[in-house]
């Protein structure tokens, strides 16, 4: 087991919360924060600072009778909730005002069975935690791009990452889930136990049914790998994009990368390609050759290592006491040089004082191997995935980043088909069709028959039918 984790307050914040009204029969076991509580200061915060939220409590829970005593209070005192595992949630969507937050974080540990080539996580445990334990043994599952965000939260939504092309998603690896539903029945969902829950909640978010108390993964072994950081000046941008996109698309499937383009406050851009190989350099070096002799090359990093150095360079941490707003949009299709260069124009006339950027995920390879049914994960076929983000530090740049997200998010929907679950956006009017195409309906049909009474329910959650 991990030792605990301790989020410190990091910033001063007026706090105006009036006190809960005291129940008197409902009870709540586990660690209870309230506004009255010096630790609520840095407890109810989330990563996101674009929305500051002030529940009236916050339930840190320990095991899987803390959780059920939790929402039995919930539905008790008809106080809404929320179910909290890593705080990352773009749009502040696992906190809630003037209700409960039902927070997994306590709940982190890892269990490693050899013998059964498995790992058991609790519901709060991180993706850090998890790549670091497992490389200590020689072993990983595929898995996302930040330390900080919850492993069940990013599994119930797909799991995107940087092994993504050889191993697949994260879901792709999940064995077995234990939750909780909203009326406090203990569920187990396997190919053969709950087969339709347990198809729901590979890509259809987990939060939609129940509170999942633990996840188990099969595992895959690992020594080492080859990373990769190549940087060009920004004027070769649409060069560099457009010959990736082809390029990227029939390379190796070991191989999975994405490029960044990224303007600072200042106005300042840069032009990054960041990748691992599941084999040895040499072979890397053949793969890019026809890239790295396109266009000039600025900096070229291209290196084999033990698998745990990969994660430290390849896995980072969200931003920190920073709000921004986020979105994506799944690429189908090779963009046109005309609509790459609009792009890039866009970003170039992004407003100053804030970080703006375009992250563009390379997909396909083993995750288009995978039925397109086999999981409610509703994007196999995508070439790549262009996150869109912008990150301001200071009060009254809100307004001009979200715009400018929104602006991006609206050009590309002409091009692409969708937009990846793990980035929550509330702007997204038709959002049960892009985050979860044909799907959705038969998402319906699962909600309908484990949360009935609609108990976990929040916005962007999956309608009753």
């Amino acid at each position: 087991m991990t030792e605990p984790i301790i989020i410190a307050p990091d910033m001063a914040l007026p706090i105006q919360v009036p006190p809960p009204t005291p129940i008197q029969n409902p009870t709540m076991s586990g660690g209870i924060v309230t506004p009255s509580n010096p630790l609520y200061a840095c407890s109810r915060l989330d990563f996101n600072r674009k929305v500051i939220k002030n529940p009236s409590y916050i339930n840190f829970c320990f095991s899987n009778e803390d959780v059920l005593s939790a929402l039995n209070y919930a539905r008790q005192t008809h106080m809404p909730f929320r179910i909290r595992t890593g705080r990352n949630d773009y749009e502040v969507n696992s906190n809630v005002d003037a209700g409960l937050v039902i927070d997994m974080s306590k709940m982190h540990y890892i269990q490693l069975n050899i013998y059964k080539r498995t790992v058991k996580v609790g519901g709060g445990t991180l993706v850090g935690e998890v790549y670091r334990a497992l490389a200590k043994c020689g072993y990983t599952i595929p898995s996302g791009t930040y330390r900080d965000v919850g492993l069940v939260s990013l599994t119930s939504t797909g799991g995107i990452g940087f092994a993504s092309r050889y191993l697949g998603l994260t879901c792709d690896y999940l064995k077995e889930v234990e939750l909780i539903t909203g009326e406090g029945k203990m569920i187990v969902a396997n190919t053969y136990e709950n087969p339709d829950l347990f198809w729901a909640i590979r890509g259809g978010l987990g939060a939609n049914f129940g509170v999942i108390v633990s996840m188990t993964y099969r595992i895959v072994p690992v020594q080492k790998v080859t990373v990769c950081e190549i940087e060009w000046e920004c004027c070769y941008s649409h060069k560099v994009l457009y010959a990736w996109q082809f390029l990227q698309a029939h390379m190796d499937n070991r191989f999975t990368s994405t490029v960044k383009i990224i303007r600072n406050e200042e106005g300042k851009m840069c032009l990054r390609l960041e990748g691992v190989f599941w084999g040895r350099r040499n072979e890397l070096v053949r793969e890019l050759s026809p890239l790295l002799g396109y266009v000039p090359v600025m900096n070229q990093y291209v290196a084999t290592v033990p698998y745990e150095e990969a994660i430290e360079k390849m896995v980072q941490d969200q931003p920190g006491c920073c709000a921004f707003k986020g979105t994506s949009s799944f690429i189908y299709e090779p963009l046109s040089c005309e609509t790459i260069c609009r792009l890039i124009e866009d970003l170039e006339q992004s407003p100053l004082g804030s970080w703006q950027s375009l992250e563009f995920k390379a997909l396909g390879g083993n995750i288009s191997k995978v039925g397109a049914d086999e999981t409610a994960y509703a994007h196999r076929e995508a070439l790549f995935l262009i996150e869109i983000k912008s990150i301001w530090a200071y009060e009254g740049l809100d307004a001009e980043g979200i715009q400018w997200v929104n602006h991006v998010k609206y050009f590309l929907d002409g091009f692409g088909r969708g937009a990846y679950r793990g980035c929550t956006d509330f702007n997204i009017e038709n959002w049960a069709e892009q985050y979860y195409g044909t799907h959705y309906r038969k998402l319906q049909i699962v909600k309908s028959q484990y949360d009935p009474e609609n108990i976990l329910h929040f916005p962007q959650s999956i309608q009753l039918i």
